[in-house]
Formats: structure tokens, C-alpha cells, sequence
């Protein structure tokens, strides 16, 4: 293989594109536009989603001390759920000095609220003086708890005061949506970037008639494959990164100006599976561009998959496939991956079996591209 009439090829596609206002708008202007419309929109939905629900069936799990045992806040506690439709909450008391352990429980998930009830002693009558709520807002129960145990103390004491204390830093409601929306606006980014360039790089040299005139050189069919993949693939790369980048920065402003909690590790991963679903769909898109006859018969055949990708996008919200064998499977393990990121919770082993996937399909949609590409009867059609 002859790298300088590989490079040649690679240098004239790259420069054909770079130098296209148009080409470069279909690049870029996506994820400039989700970046502009979010903002806009973040404040709307942030005013929708003010509540949560809870199945009847679940038991709230909360702790009060043992200043509370006096029976009257229990009483209407279980007064106020026995009048409801929700199942009677499970009630235990710690000592004040073990209130850090009861946080603890209501950081790991496993309680709801801890509530600290502060009396004063005056005239021999003891009176509340301070009522300390404790709850974790990235638990759906424990967020729509809140509201309940506010009226309920409010029934109980009077006068009082009320500290709040959200120990969570994303309310559950956020992150649902963020799983939801973040796979699903990245993947039509990625794919509308790959569908701007590859049917117009590979079927539009047949239709222009300039395939023939290239394949008369001394180039080989291999070498003229080898440059077109590589152009494409750090086209898409480039386009890709910046709208998956567009869509990071955007997708927080939907709930209100939320912070993602990840690490620069978190970013990392997100990037890195990023790359190897566009490195997927280039190769893809480039087999299926050399099959067609034409650049329209080219974005026919690929234009479909956007609504294809966009519902196989939205399985990971649905079902769980944060196991291990879900990795293998190319794309839905990308965006399981991205459903992993916007919670804040992912598996190194898993990212890296998704990439290895998707790599691997990659190169065997590479292999077939070249066969096409040294197939005189496809490429000349």
C-alpha cells in the first residue's frame, strides 16, 4: 500500500469539507442549536417537574429521636397515613448521639427521612423548640417524603421551626430524565453528522462520474478506500465530539441549570464511547454508501435508521442493561453507557467491553467496505 496516494486521498476529502460553508454547517450547526434551544427550554421544564410519585405500596422508612417517642408526633404520623392511600411507613428511633448513623442510611438509600425533634425545658413543661429534617433528593421517595413530613409537623407543633437538610445533590426526577434524554439527543447528533458526509463523500464520487477517473490512476481500489474511511472517520470524529460536547454542556439546562456529578474520568468515558459508536457508524454508513448507486439511494437507505436508533436509544430507560452481556451488544451498550454516566454510576469493565464491541463490528464493517471498494462491478455499478 502506498501511503502518499493514501494521504492524497485523505487530504482531498478533508479539504473539500473544511472548505464548504455548507458542509461545515451540517457539521456543526446541531449541536450549536441543542445547545441554544435547551436553555431556552430548561426553564420551562424545570417548572413542570415539581413533583414525583410513589408507588402506594411502598412503606416509607423513617427515623426520628428519641425526643419523639412521646407518641404525639407518631400518632398523627400514622393518622395522616392511615387516611391516605399509602402504605403505613416504617418508623424507628435512634439516641441523638447516633443521628450521624441515621444520615448515613438516608445517604445509602436506605432510609427515607430522619427527622430531629429539639425540645426546651421552661417552667418544668418541656416545648419544641427545633424541628431538623433531614432527606435525600436523589431518591424519589425520600424527595416526595419531604412535603408530607412538613404538614405533618405542622399539624403536630406549633409554633416550631423547620431546617431542612437535603443531603442528595440531583433530585431523582432529574436523573430520570437526564438517562432519558441524554442517549437519545446524543445518538441523532452522531448520526446526523455521519449522514451529512457519508453518502456525499462515497456514493456522490459515482454519481459525479469522478470514481472512474480516480480509479484509472495508479491508485488501488484499497489505498482509495483506506483514504476516504480515514477522512470520514476524523470528520466524524471532529463533528461528533463537538456536538456530543454541545449536548453535555445543554442537557443540565433542561432541569434547570443542574450539575452533572461526574469526574474528569466520568467526561473521559463519555467521550470514549462516543468515539467508538462514530467510528460504528461511519464504517456502517460507509458500506452502505458504496452499495448504492447514488448519493439519494445512499441517505434513502440510511435515513430510516434515525428513527430505528432513536427508539433503540430509549431501551436502556426502559429495561436494565447495565449487565455485564449487554456490553457486547453494539450501540444499546453505548447507550447504557450514557444512561450509567447522567446518573453518576458506571463500571470501568463494562465501558470497556462496550468499546472492544464496538470496535470489533467496526472492523468488520471496514472489511466488507474494502471488498466492496475492489468490486469493479459495485464500485462502477
Amino acid at each position: 500500500m502506498n501511503f502518499k496516494r493514501v494521504f492524497a486521498v485523505f487530504r482531498k476529502e478533508m479539504r473539500r469539507f473544511l472548505t464548504d460553508i455548507r458542509m461545515l454547517g451540517a457539521l456543526f450547526l446541531p449541536g450549536v442549536i441543542i445547545f441554544v434551544f435547551y436553555n431556552i427550554l430548561g426553564g420551562i421544564i424545570d417548572n413542570l417537574a415539581s413533583s414525583t410519585t410513589v408507588s402506594p405500596d411502598y412503606s416509607y422508612r423513617i427515623a426520628i429521636n428519641e425526643n419523639g417517642k412521646d407518641g404525639k408526633f407518631e400518632a398523627t404520623l400514622l393518622s395522616y397515613f392511615a387516611y391516605s392511600e399509602q402504605a403505613e411507613p416504617t418508623i424507628t428511633y435512634y439516641a441523638d448521639e447516633e443521628i450521624e448513623e441515621a444520615k448515613a442510611k438516608l445517604q445509602d438509600q436506605s432510609m427515607d427521612a430522619v427527622v430531629q425533634l429539639l425540645f426546651e425545658t421552661e417552667n418544668s413543661s418541656a416545648s419544641l423548640k427545633e424541628v431538623n429534617l433531614f432527606y435525600n433528593s436523589s431518591k424519589a421517595e425520600s424527595e416526595n417524603l419531604y412535603s408530607v413530613m412538613l404538614a405533618i409537623i405542622d399539624q403536630t407543633y406549633k409554633p416550631y421551626t423547620v431546617n431542612a437538610n437535603n443531603i442528595g445533590e440531583t433530585s431523582a426526577l432529574q436523573q430520570s430524565i437526564m438517562s432519558f434524554v441524554l442517549p437519545m439527543i446524543t445518538i441523532s447528533l452522531l448520526y446526523s453528522s455521519v449522514l451529512s458526509i457519508c453518502p456525499e463523500a462515497i456514493a456522490g464520487e459515482k454519481e459525479r462520474g469522478t470514481l472512474l477517473s480516480v480509479l484509472s490512476t495508479p491508485i488501488t481500489p484499497t489505498e482509495f478506500a483506506t483514504g476516504k474511511l480515514l477522512a470520514l472517520s476524523l470528520l466524524a470524529v471532529i463533528s461528533g465530539s463537538f456536538n456530543a460536547l454541545c449536548t453535555m454542556l445543554a442537557t443540565p439546562q433542561i432541569m434547570g441549570n443542574v450539575t452533572m456529578s461526574l469526574s474528569f474520568g466520568g467526561y473521559a468515558l463519555y467521550f470514549l464511547s462516543v468515539l467508538s459508536l462514530l467510528l460504528l457508524f461511519v464504517s456502517a454508513a460507509t458500506l452502505i454508501s458504496a452499495l448504492a448507486k447514488s448519493t439519494k439511494e445512499a441517505t434513502s437507505y440510511l435515513g430510516p435508521g434515525v428513527a430505528v436508533l432513536m427508539v433503540a436509544a430509549l431501551i436502556p430507560s426502559l429495561a436494565d442493561c447495565t449487565a455485564l452481556p449487554f456490553a457486547f451488544i453494539p450501540f444499546l451498550n453505548t447507550c447504557a453507557c450514557m444512561q450509567m454516566i447522567s446518573i453518576g454510576s458506571f463500571s470501568l469493565l463494562y465501558f470497556g467491553m462496550s468499546v472492544l464491541a464496538n470496535l470489533a463490528v467496526t472492523v468488520l464493517f471496514v472489511f466488507l467496505s474494502a471488498k466492496a471498494f475492489r468490486s469493479e462491478r459495485i464500485m462502477v455499478g
